[in-house]
């Protein structure tokens, strides 16, 4: 499956547990999986394993996206913070 305009989002689950306990999910528009149409708009499960090298997820239900274009948006707030995608690697 393949993720379009993507972008990690907060998954707070608890909403007591503290910030940095809280895991993060996938946002971006879904290519190649039956249960949706092409196009269309989810979030993931909690990401499990990135690797920010081929640009590959596998969430906790056991899917694995492929990473296309990163939502503009995002890759403004990564430059702006001076974050990385390697900030993000499990």
């Amino acid at each position: 499956m393949k993720l379009e305009n993507w972008s990690f989002v907060v998954s707070i689950g608890d909403p007591y547990k503290a910030p940095e306990q809280w895991r993060k999910a996938l946002s971006g528009e879904v290519h190649g999986n039956p249960n949706f149409e092409n196009g269309k708009r989810i979030v993931t499960s909690n990401v499990m394993e990135f690797d920010p090298e081929q640009l590959t997820a596998r969430t906790e239900s056991g899917s694995v996206y492929v990473l296309g274009q990163m939502d503009p948006g995002f890759a403004d707030y990564l430059a702006t913070n001076k974050y990385t995608l390697e900030d993000y690697r499990k």
